[in-house]
Order: C-alpha cells, then structure tokens, then sequence
C-alpha cells in the first residue's frame, strides 16, 4: 500500500484529470489512490481551494474519472466562507470507504473542531459523505 501511495503521489502531483473533463488539473498538493469496493478512487487538494476532490477512476482511462464529487461543505458550512481555517489532517483508506479527518477553525471563538467523514462507493458512483464530529 505504501508503494501505491508513494506512486501516486508522483504520478498525480503534477496532474489529474476531472471528470469527463480532459483539461489537466495542476498545482496538486495532496493526493492519494486506493481501491474501494473494488473500484480505483483516488482524492486530491490543490493550492487554491481548500475543498477536496473525490474521484473514481476509469479503468484504462489514463486518469479520467467516472464520477466525481467537490466536497466543500460540513455542517452547513463552506469551506471558502464558513471557516477560518480548514485542513484536511489525515486520509485513510479502507476497503468500502475513504475516511477524511478535518481540522475547522470557527469563524466566531478559538474553537478548532474535528470532523471525521466517510465516502462510499455506490456501484459506481460515490455516495453523499456521512460526517461526525469527533
């Protein structure tokens, strides 16, 4: 797994495709692929947006996705405007999910929160997230 993680790093940190979209996505600053349910997913975060992009891979797609998710959102909240501070802390994959753990800095007070959320795969599509505070 370690192999897989660190080939991914340097085969997607330069690029990804999103989507149907061919256009590459650049200025990757982490990233990671895994099987899940059976199915190549992969997650990356760029320099400009702090929201993360979840991806299941097109087998012999050469990096294109057959579904994808922009996941911005927590609470309510966005992650452009509804926080101070938003970091993604750590990425697990497990075999029937993929687990994000979000450090939040509140807009209002001192109070850093954790949010655990878990992704799933669907047949081949990515279900909604289910987030809890830790």
């Amino acid at each position: 797994m370690k192999g897989l993680s660190l080939f991914s790093v340097l085969c997607f940190s330069c690029c990804a495709f999103a989507g149907n979209v061919r256009g590459p996505v650049v200025d990757i600053y982490k990233a990671d692929v895994a099987y899940v349910s059976g199915k190549l997913v992969r997650y990356y975060q760029t320099f400009d947006s702090p929201c993360v992009n979840i991806q299941i891979l097109k087998p012999g797609g050469q990096g294109a996705a057959s579904d994808s998710m922009e996941f911005c959102d927590i609470e309510g909240k966005n992650f452009n405007n509804g926080f101070t501070d938003v970091s993604l802390d750590r990425a697990t994959f497990f075999d029937t999910e993929l687990q994000l753990t979000f450090k939040l800095m509140s807009l209002v007070g001192v109070n850093e929160t954790t949010e655990l959320c878990k992704f799933r795969v669907d047949g081949e599509h990515l279900a909604e997230p289910e987030c809890t505070a830790q």
